[in-house]
């Protein structure tokens, strides 16, 4: 393949990518988290398919290009605090995958590779988005937010991603990484199962604690306006903590056990 056929289609893959993402992440910018900034995007799948089927970079600029144009299209108006926040957070997202996929492929590394992206890529958002937007790091809503976005996406990260670059991977085989194509399926069950499970223990365990502790996770909202409802906010990520813990526990187990290989003859 020359140089100017590379060139043109990973020009192509990335413009894919930034109008995929964009319409998918359009779909759902509406439905926010419950302090009411930070949107629901399960569309994170993306920009993972693609990192996953040829490079972290390709995803990196297809994503911040695609978040960029969903959130702008969404306000109206090339949407600022997006290129501020949401631009820099994906391309550290897929950078962090990179590190664990580019060198040497598997499902394995898929899965932590998707825990830490997304761990990381988060919280730069909530971090840069609450600052730019607020003037301060409300650290409160930097943990919820990134505990939001977190929450929301993994389980479809981990779900979809993985059948549907097989799917991918089959029809382009001449085009996607050759260890894509031929690395084991059956072990994302195993890794799937433990990344949900653990995810759901940490979440219950911060759940439990805010709710037993009220009064010391409440001095997270002291810092300006929202101190007047820290109380409430209080409760909000809480309940977000508690629920999301449960509903990851309940999936892991329907992985593990709607998963489980037929036994042989």
């Amino acid at each position: 393949m020359s140089f100017t056929t590379r060139r043109t289609l990973r020009i192509s893959l990335i413009a894919a990518c930034a109008v995929l993402y964009a319409a998918g992440a359009y779909v759902t910018s509406y439905i926010e988290s419950p302090w009411g900034m930070g949107q629901f995007r399960p569309a994170i799948l993306i920009p993972l398919t693609f990192a996953t089927l040829f490079d972290w970079s390709t995803a990196a600029i297809g994503g911040a290009l695609g978040t960029l144009l969903a959130d702008s299209i969404k306000h109206g108006q090339l949407y600022v605090p997006s290129l501020i926040a949401a631009v820099p957070g994906h391309i550290v997202a897929f950078f962090v995958f990179g590190l664990f996929t580019s060198k040497k492929f598997s499902w394995r590394n898929f899965v932590e590779g998707t825990l830490a992206s997304l761990l990381f890529g988060n919280f730069v958002t909530a971090f840069l988005y609450i600052w730019f937007v607020l003037g301060t790091p409300y650290i409160g809503l930097i943990i919820g937010l990134t505990a939001w976005w977190y929450a929301t996406m993994l389980p479809f990260a981990l779900l979809f991603t993985p059948p549907i670059v097989k799917v991918v991977a089959s029809a382009a085989r001449g085009y996607v990484r050759e260890e894509v194509y031929s690395s084991s399926f059956s072990e994302t069950r195993m890794s799937t199962f433990l990344a949900l499970f653990f995810s759901g223990i940490i979440f219950l365990v911060i759940g439990v604690s805010m709710l037993l502790y009220p009064s010391v996770f409440s001095n997270l909202f002291l810092v300006g306006k929202f101190s007047s409802i820290k109380d409430a906010a209080t409760q909000v990520t809480t309940l977000m903590f508690v629920v999301s813990g449960l509903l990851f526990l309940v999936i892991s187990f329907i992985v593990l056990f709607l998963t489980k290989p037929k036994a042989g003859f």
